[in-house]
């Protein structure tokens, strides 16, 4: 570290080294530390002098960026991800873009959006009829209708007028938020912005994801997201786990990464990488996951877990609602399958054993259910459209979650200590998760902007990228070794014959 020397040679004072403590990686190459031989008040009118530059100029380095997030998929309980992540950054002075299908009703200063209106959003779209008599294959069935989303998505958006207007404003970005799910469709638009990609990912790591960031794919015992094992799989289990991880990837390979290049190809040329290789050049990726509920995993570190960001300061509840779980004697359960699927879907069978078992109970229940009224509904039930999750999670009357264990409300749930029938999460067991997700070194939200900010000013985190990214699987996982030396054993072998 330098000094810059403010006093004659000859000055035999004391040596003061004033270093200010600003902690702002931003200004790591431009600090200095300064050695000043001067006492009393001016001195100390000297300090206050050069802490309010510096202190200024670090204002001025930190809230200069320009950031651009796209998100092209119409799911809205992906976007509950990205968009407390996006808006944490405009409140700290950085000017956003967001391209994506829900615009924020009250934006801060800075956040700009530009919505890519026209497209059915999906919400309460899942029928609960096609999780009837499941087969093993489904998630490869799964894997088309995920791809076939992709594909519309990237399609509406290359062709948006909202991203027309964006490419034409000649817009210049120090990074770039993107969702890679089900299409890396975005990772065109990028490439022609030339901006680096910190990519998100609303649920666990797909099967897609490991090798472009260098993270390893170990079957025996981290499960396919599609597959819902847990960590201890059986001899079967992890054969098909690891035919599930292999395929999927090759599906996605041979699939999903054609259509878009297609897709980008027509609108902006043949000259356009494909977005297989794009994608390693992603620079970060924030995964919704926390140790404490998905399992340790060997992640490098350009992968940074922020399961829960989308978590805020519990709001008051509608009045009624408020009276139902405060006055409930024994407790309430609540029931609720998310935001894509509809409960009033179920098979009428299904749903009457439903309503007649809760007739039979002593707790309340609140159940988010898609119409207005409910057959035979109980008087100790609720039923809403729309339910403030978190919020009644958090309540002390709240003894159980029944749900499809989505990760947003698992982790809504892991965060409250509330117990999930649906998920191996026991009352001993869920305060265990629930101390680890809360106390962290930073909340999930400091840690997205602090990792936005530290890849913008490295201008795509280099430093974090792995060397395997650019491997051939043949060469990643030591094929080509263990044939070596399987053909110098065998030979050895023979030889000895």
């Amino acid at each position: 570290m330098g000094f810059l020397k403010l006093v004659p040679a000859h000055y035999k004072g004391p040596s003061i080294c004033v270093l200010p403590k600003i902690a702002d990686f931003l200004l790591f190459n431009d600090c200095r530390c300064i050695l000043v031989k001067m006492t009393g008040l001016r001195f100390a009118w000297f300090y206050i002098t050069v802490l309010l530059i510096l202190t200024s100029f670090v204002a001025a380095r930190r809230h200069n960026l320009k950031i651009l997030g796209l998100f092209p998929h119409p799911g809205i309980s992906h976007f509950h991800f990205f968009h407390p992540i996006m808006r944490s950054l405009a409140e700290r002075g950085h000017e956003v873009t967001v391209v994506s299908h829900f615009p924020d009703k009250s934006p801060p200063v800075g956040y700009h959006d530009i919505s890519l209106g026209g497209k059915e959003t999906l919400a309460n779209t899942v029928d609960l009829q096609i999780f009837e008599n499941r087969r093993i294959y489904n998630h490869f069935v799964e894997f088309f209708m995920l791809h076939e989303w992709g594909k519309v998505a990237c399609n509406h958006t290359i062709r948006s007028d909202a991203l027309t207007r964006l490419m034409r404003q000649d817009n210049k970005f120090d990074v770039i938020l993107m969702e890679q799910f089900n299409t890396d469709c975005m990772m065109g638009v990028a490439h022609l912005l030339r901006a680096p990609v910190i990519a998100l990912s609303s649920c666990a790591l797909m099967p897609w994801h490991y090798e472009r960031m260098g993270s390893p794919i170990i079957p025996s015992y981290i499960p396919a997201l599609f597959l819902g094992q847990s960590e201890e799989m059986s001899l079967p289990g992890r054969l098909a786990n690891w035919i599930s991880f292999h395929v999927l990837k090759l599906l996605y390979d041979y699939y999903s990464i054609p259509a878009a290049d297609a897709i980008l190809r027509y609108k902006f040329g043949q000259d356009m990488p494909s977005v297989g290789e794009l994608a390693k050049e992603t620079a970060l990726m924030f995964v919704n996951q926390h140790f404490s509920l998905s399992g340790p995993k060997p992640l490098p570190p350009s992968v940074v877990e922020l399961g829960g960001v989308h978590i805020q300061k519990a709001k008051p509840l509608d009045v009624e609602l408020q009276r139902f779980l405060d006055n409930a004697e024994y407790g309430v359960i609540f029931i609720s399958w998310g935001s894509m699927i509809r409960a009033e879907t179920m098979p009428a069978a299904k749903r009457d054993a439903i309503v007649k078992a809760v007739k039979r109970l002593k707790q309340r229940v609140i159940w988010k259910w898609e119409n207005d009224s409910l057959i035979n509904k109980p008087d100790n039930m609720y039923i809403s459209k729309w339910l403030p999750q978190r919020d009644i999670l958090c309540h002390p009357k709240v003894k159980i979650f029944m749900t499809h264990a989505g990760l947003m409300g698992s982790s809504e749930a892991a965060y409250c200590g509330t117990p999930v029938i649906a998920t191996p999460i026991y009352h001993e067991s869920a305060k265990a998760v629930s101390y680890a997700y809360k106390h962290r070194p930073q909340t999930a939200l400091e840690t997205a902007t602090w990792w936005v900010e530290y890849v913008a000013a490295t201008e795509g985190a280099t430093l974090l990228k792995s060397h395997s990214v650019h491997m051939s699987r043949f060469t990643y996982y030591c094929l080509d070794t263990y044939l070596v030396l399987s053909s110098v054993a065998t030979l050895s072998i023979l030889n000895c014959l």
